[in-house]
């Protein structure tokens, strides 16, 4: 049910442990490429008991599921809160917030930058000897 293919890999196949990578980086446990175009970021498509498995990075975040099979979404959380020994509210309970600001101070500087140009052309036109 993955679209694999918008990755340009023709089969998915994982070993049966679910062990492997699909990269467009040499790693060591490659099963196949993804290709990309000149240096591109490193991309890895693995079964997320393997990403889960590597504890040089951290687990927090935000997931989605999709599936297009019926999936029982409290059996996952059970699940997931069985494996990483941490109760289900305190998993589903969001541990960061982020926010977008409109005005930054990039641009802040550029509209005092702009203000200061047009003064200066309106001064220059006005007292103009």
């Amino acid at each position: 049910t993955f679209p694999y293919q918008e990755f340009g890999i023709s089969s998915l196949d994982f070993t049966t442990d679910g062990e492997g990578v699909y990269s467009n980086k040499e790693i060591s446990n490659k099963l196949g490429t993804i290709p990309t175009f000149l240096k591109a970021k490193p991309i890895q498509l693995m079964t997320f008991q393997t990403y889960i498995k590597d504890t040089s990075r951290s687990l927090n975040g935000r997931y989605t599921i999709t599936s297009t099979q019926e999936m029982d979404k409290d059996r996952i959380v059970q699940k997931w809160s069985d494996f990483f020994k941490i109760d289900q509210a305190t998993l589903l309970e969001p541990t960061y917030k982020s926010a977008v600001e409109v005005i930054n101070r990039d641009l802040l500087l550029s509209a005092i930058v702009f203000v200061l140009a047009i003064l200066l052309l309106v001064l220059v036109t006005v007292y103009q000897p």
